[in-house]
């Protein structure tokens, strides 16, 4: 396994070689504080309408994403976590920023994604995921967070 996973990354840097990134105001470690999907689903008539067993499961699972995204950039390389099935997930990838779209390849499975670079500065970074070739309209916003706090 381990020899078709590095198989697949140098067949995946011949065919799409990454550079050096450009901008190191990404490099560190970034926490999620907002995403405006979780707004919408809030706004929406299902969730609404849903009974409070069921808007207290969503909830929760709003928070455990809170509570459980980040994001830390090296150089070249990317380690992150996420909640997919309402589990905790890490990955690893390797990103590459072209013009103000992020690219995501992640590194242990065959999985490669986008994101449009709204906006980054010392303390904040807001991405917009990319899917099937269109930047939505809801935000990720992410705080710069310090050792201590991760």
């Amino acid at each position: 396994m381990k020899l078709y996973v590095s198989v697949y990354f140098v067949v995946l840097s011949l065919i799409f070689p990454w550079k050096e990134n450009s901008d190191e105001r990404l490099i560190g470690r970034w926490k999620l504080i907002s995403y405006d999907a979780i707004d919408v689903i809030r706004l929406s008539d299902g969730y609404q309408l849903a009974d409070e067993y069921s808007r207290n499961m969503l909830e929760d699972s709003f928070e455990m994403t809170f509570d459980s995204t980040y994001y830390e950039f090296g150089a070249d390389t990317l380690k992150y976590s996420s909640v997919e099935s309402d589990n905790v997930v890490h990955r690893r990838a390797i990103w590459k920023l072209i013009d103000d779209t992020l690219m995501i390849k992640e590194i242990d499975r065959i999985y490669f994604r986008k994101a449009l670079l709204r906006r980054v500065s010392d303390e904040e970074l807001v991405i917009s995921p990319i899917i099937n070739d269109v930047a939505g309209e809801n935000e990720m916003i992410f705080k710069k967070i310090q050792d201590s706090d991760f």
